[in-house]
């Protein structure tokens, strides 16, 4: 298994950021759920300054209030900015890749919504579809307590989450 280190939030979070410019991820459909007073983002493979623009658009004097954001790009680094992190409140981020391929979700973009997406006294949360050596590094105890976040993933035996639930 690769090694990575150790995890240094604030260097992460500060690495340079270049918006992913590929045409065929700009194009993707981003998408706001409202159900029930609840409001689930979908960031598909959006780029984040298209992103930010529209929640400019739905929200132009206060950040969005969102219950969940499920993270545009399955957390690429290119995709995950501070100016996208300071137009949302929220506090559950879903990532949904397996890292086989480009290894997602990004160190620096878990570590920009660490260090610039929390919002008032709650937890942040991370959500992960898959365990894997990408995500399994944000398990410390020391990053948890230091960063105030909690990491949830599919139960034994099951390749992904399948389900979750609002509340």
């Amino acid at each position: 298994m690769e090694s990575f280190g150790p995890l240094n939030v604030e260097t992460l979070a500060g690495a340079l950021f270049t918006e992913d410019p590929t045409e065929a991820n700009g194009s993707s459909i981003v998408l706001l759920l409202r159900y029930k007073g609840s409001n689930i983002l979908l960031g598909a493979d959006g780029h984040p300054s298209v992103i930010e623009a529209g929640i400019k658009r739905l929200s132009p004097r206060k950040r969005l209030k969102l219950d969940a954001y499920k993270v545009a790009h399955h957390g690429s680094r290119n995709n995950v900015n501070q100016p996208l992190l300071a137009r949302i409140d929220c506090s559950r981020y879903l990532f949904s890749s397996s890292g086989a391929i480009y290894r997602h979700p990004g160190r620096e973009a878990i570590a920009r919504i660490l260090k610039y997406g929390k919002r008032g006294s709650t937890p942040t949360e991370l959500v992960f579809n898959y365990r894997t050596k990408f995500t399994k590094v944000w398990e410390a105890a020391s990053l948890k307590t230091k960063w105030r976040y909690t990491t949830s993933y599919p139960a034994k035996g099951q390749q992904g989450i399948v389900a979750f639930e609002i509340v």
